[in-house]
């Protein structure tokens, strides 16, 4: 009886093993496609936001300038 709870212990504890194991692969694997998927995003957000600040300065220093010729 005593070995047969050590049998069916080492069997479950090298099932909960290979669970485990294929667990932290499965995650390593979604966490560097998530990073990538940030990392694009984030580029991407960047971009968007530098011509946003891009058009909004040409807008500005345009205008001022255009003021500054009217006055002349």
């Amino acid at each position: 009886m005593t070995i047969g709870s050590m049998i069916e212990a080492d069997r479950r504890l090298r099932t909960h093993e290979v669970v485990m194991r294929k667990y932290v692969l499965e995650s390593v694997r979604l966490s560097k496609y998530l990073l990538i998927f940030v990392l694009r995003n984030s580029r991407k957000r960047l971009e968007r936001d530098a011509e946003v600040w891009r058009r909004y300065e040409q807008d500005y220093l345009g205008n001022t300038s255009e003021n500054l010729d009217n006055t002349k």
